[in-house]
């Protein structure tokens, strides 16, 4: 990228500048490039992300979140950064991340100050007076993905509705 950038040969130079500039205006072909699409995503190679590997090739394992827009429970509007801070965060799929989680191991990540994110599809999030909500002290963060990136990369990643022969329709939630 750096040789293409700083070209020495004014020939060169000017060759690139007319096809940067024609591409830049070709209709999905600008997009591209100005989103920077051909970017590959950031991720960690097998073993190197908390020494665990992938559960499968297109597993979220070492890949990053999108930053979705989402709407909180109070109807504020946010990045999903905002509300995950700098600290762990565990984030699930339509459903209480919490749920399937022993004593053991909620105990230590509450140790470690995470926060638990409920992430819906936009109007997807449970209403009325029957869903029970947790104390202010213990209680997820519940918020709704605007535009559908979050949700997107979810299924993208495996997770996926199931049923729960106690409950009905639950759904699965990565971690």
């Amino acid at each position: 990228m750096k040789d293409f950038v700083s070209l020495a040969n004014p020939v060169l130079a000017k060759t690139r500048n007319v096809v940067v500039k024609t591409l830049l205006k070709t209709p999905r072909v600008g997009d591209y490039i100005r989103e920077a699409r051909f970017k590959p995503p950031p991720t960690y190679p097998n073993g190197d992300y908390f020494g665990l590997s992938r559960s499968r090739r297109n597993g979220a394992e070492g890949r990053p979140i999108p930053q979705p827009q989402v709407r909180t429970y109070d109807g504020r509007r946010a990045l999903l950064d905002e509300l995950l801070g700098e600290d762990y965060a565990l984030v699930g799929y339509a459903c209480d991340p919490r749920a399937s989680l022993d004593a053991k191991t909620l105990a230590r990540l509450t140790a470690l100050s995470a926060r638990f994110v409920a992430l819906y599809p936009f109007g997807g999030r449970p209403q009325g007076d029957a869903v029970k909500r947790g104390s202010a002290v213990d209680a997820q963060i519940e918020v709704e993905d605007l535009g559908g990136d979050g949700i997107a990369w979810f299924r993208g990643a495996g997770a996926r509705k199931a049923m729960s022969p106690s409950s009905g329709p639950t759904s699965s939630f990565l971690r």
